[in-house]
C-alpha cells in the first residue's frame, strides 16, 4: 500500500477499522453455536399393556447438515448444548449436560451430526414452551435405557415442545425410546434399533389435563427395526409386542385435542405380536369424544402381525399403504416358537377393552396382503370388528390387493361382531379380495357402492354374508384435507 502524503490520522482511522472488521467476523463464528430452529401404557388380545425400556449405542455421524430452517433458526436467545458442556463424539456421556439445558433453556440448539451417547433417561418436564433443534444430530446408548426421552408437562398450560432434526438409536440395547404425556410437535425424527420384549418406538399417553390439549403433529417421524426378544436376545414364547407409534388414551380430553401423524414410514417391526401404529382407548369409547387422529401418507411394512391396530374412535386415515411382510421374511417369528398369527393386515375394533370404535374414515389407502399364508391359519386385509362395542368404518377411493385366499376363499374386508353404520365406496378388489360379513348385532347401515370395481367381472364382491346391505350408487367424493 503507498501512504503518500495521507495524514496520520487517516492512518489511525484505517487500522481501526480493520481491528473491527476482525472483531466482528469472531463474533459472527461465536453466533454460529445460538442458532436456533423453531422448537418447543399397549393393547392387543391383551393390548392394554404398556412398554417401558431403552437402550440404544451408535456413534454414526452423517456428513450431511439436514436441518429444518425456520425463522427460529436465527433466533439468538438460542442455547447450544455445547454451551452446557455436550461433546457429542458418541464415547463422552453427556446425560447430565442435555439434561442441564433441558432443564434450564427454552430455546435450544446443537453442533450439526453431533453423536450424543446418554446413559439414562433424559426428560422434558419444565413449565415452559421449549424448541429443540438438534440439526442432524443423534441420542444413542450403551446400555439398557428405559425410555431414552421423555416428555411430560401434561400439568402445565405452556407446555409444547417442539423437536426437529434428531436420530434416536436404540444400538439394539434393551428399553423403548420416547415416551410423551403432553403436547409436542415432531419433525424430522428417525428412531432405530430398538430392541425390548415390549418394545416402543414412540408411546404417548393422553389425558384430559391442559397440557395435553390442541394439536400434537408428528411430520417426517420415521421408525423402523424393532424387535421384542427375549432376556438372552432369542425370539420366541414370551409375551412381548412391538409397536412403532402407540397412542394410549388412558382419559378422554375435554377439550379438543387431535393427533396428526403424516408423511412417515414404519418398517421391520418384528416379534411375537407385532406392529406398526397402535391406537387404543382401554375402558372407554372416544368415538363422539374432543379427541381425534389424522394419519396422512404413512407407509407400513413388514411388521410381524398387524400394521395397524385401531383400537379407538374418530380417526381418519388418508393417502397411506399398508404391506403385509413377505411369508419368506426370515424375521417372521414362526407359530410354533410363538408367533401369533397374522389376523389382518388393518384393524378397527372395539377390542383391547375399548367400549366403541366408530367415525373411522379410511380413504386413498392401499392394502397389499399376504402372496400366501405362512402360518396355519386365516388372513384378512381389513376388519371391522365390534367386540367390546359397535365398529364402524367408511373406506372409499381405496384398493385391495394381493394376499392368499385364507381359510374362506377371501382376503379384502370382514365385517363382524357388533356393526355401527359402515359404507364400501369407489373402491377396487383384486382378484383374491373380498367381503365377508358375519355380524352378530348388526346395528347400523351396511352400504356397498355399486360404483365399486371387483376383479375378474364379479358383479359384488361378497363372501359368506350374513349381513342386510344396500348397493346405491355413490358419488365420487376426495379424501379431505387437514386444515
Amino acid at each position: 500500500m503507498i501512504l503518500g502524503t495521507h495524514s496520520p490520522l487517516k492512518v489511525l482511522t484505517l487500522l481501526v477499522f480493520l481491528l473491527l472488521s476482525l472483531s466482528c467476523s469472531k463474533d459472527s463464528d461465536l453466533f454460529a453455536d445460538y442458532v436456533l430452529t423453531d422448537g418447543q401404557d399397549a393393547i392387543v388380545e391383551d393390548d392394554s399393556r404398556s412398554s417401558d425400556e431403552d437402550d440404544s449405542d451408535s456413534t454414526t455421524e452423517d456428513d450431511s447438515d439436514s436441518t429444518t430452517e425456520d425463522d427460529s433458526e436465527s433466533n439468538a436467545n438460542a442455547v447450544s448444548l455445547q454451551s452446557y458442556g455436550a461433546v457429542g463424539d458418541g464415547v463422552t456421556d453427556d446425560t447430565v449436560a442435555i439434561q442441564n439445558a433441558f432443564d434450564n433453556e427454552e430455546h435450544i440448539t446443537s453442533d450439526p451430526n453431533k453423536t450424543y451417547l446418554i446413559s439414562k433417561s433424559v426428560t422434558l418436564d419444565q413449565n415452559m414452551a421449549q424448541t429443540i433443534n438438534f440439526r442432524g444430530s443423534t441420542i444413542t446408548r450403551n446400555g439398557r435405557v428405559h425410555w431414552m426421552l421423555n416428555i411430560d408437562k401434561r400439568n402445565y398450560n405452556n407446555s409444547l415442545t417442539t423437536i426437529r432434526n434428531l436420530k434416536v438409536d436404540g444400538n439394539d440395547k434393551s428399553g423403548s425410546t420416547i415416551d410423551i404425556k403432553s403436547r409436542v410437535h415432531f419433525e424430522n425424527i428417525e428412531i432405530y434399533d430398538v430392541i425390548h420384549d415390549n418394545a416402543n418406538g414412540i408411546r404417548m399417553l393422553v389425558y384430559n389435563v391442559p397440557g395435553v390439549y390442541g394439536q400434537s403433529v408428528f411430520d417426517n417421524v420415521n421408525i423402523h427395526n424393532l424387535e421384542s426378544l427375549n432376556s438372552d436376545g432369542s425370539s420366541g414364547n414370551n409375551p412381548g409386542m412391538v409397536h412403532g407409534f402407540l397412542v394410549s388414551a388412558q382419559e378422554t380430553p375435554s377439550q379438543t385435542t387431535q393427533i396428526v401423524y403424516k408423511n412417515s414410514e414404519l418398517y421391520e417391526l418384528w416379534g411375537e405380536d407385532a406392529g406398526g401404529i397402535t391406537l387404543n382407548s382401554p375402558g372407554f369409547d372416544t368415538s363422539n369424544s374432543p379427541l381425534s387422529f389424522w394419519f396422512e401418507n404413512i407407509s407400513v411394512r413388514d411388521a410381524q402381525r398387524r400394521t395397524v391396530k385401531n383400537f379407538i374412535g374418530n380417526t381418519t386415515w388418508i393417502n397411506s399403504t399398508f404391506t403385509a411382510a413377505a411369508n419368506n421374511n426370515p424375521k417372521l417369528v414362526p407359530a410354533s416358537e410363538g408367533g401369533l398369527n397374522p389376523a389382518g393386515l388393518f384393524v378397527i375394533a372395539s377390542s383391547s377393552s375399548a367400549t366403541g370404535s366408530t367415525n373411522n374414515l379410511v380413504c386413498g389407502c392401499t392394502f397389499q396382503g399376504h402372496p400366501d399364508d405362512p402360518f396355519d391359519s386365516w388372513y384378512t386385509q381389513v376388519i371391522v370388528q365390534g367386540q367390546n362395542g359397535p365398529a364402524g368404518a367408511e373406506i372409499r377411493n381405496s384398493t385391495f390387493t394381493g394376499g392368499h385366499g385364507g381359510r374362506w376363499g377371501t382376503n379384502g374386508i370382514t365385517l363382524i361382531g357388533i356393526l355401527d353404520d359402515i359404507t364400501i365406496a369407489n373402491t377396487t378388489f383384486g382378484t383374491t379380495n373380498t367381503i365377508l360379513g358375519g355380524g352378530s348385532q348388526q346395528q347400523g347401515t351396511l352400504l356397498i357402492d355399486a360404483n365399486n370395481v371387483y376383479a375378474d367381472g364379479k358383479s359384488k364382491a361378497f363372501s359368506r354374508v350374513g349381513l342386510k346391505y344396500s348397493e346405491p350408487s355413490i358419488s365420487y367424493s376426495p379424501c379431505p384435507t387437514i386444515d
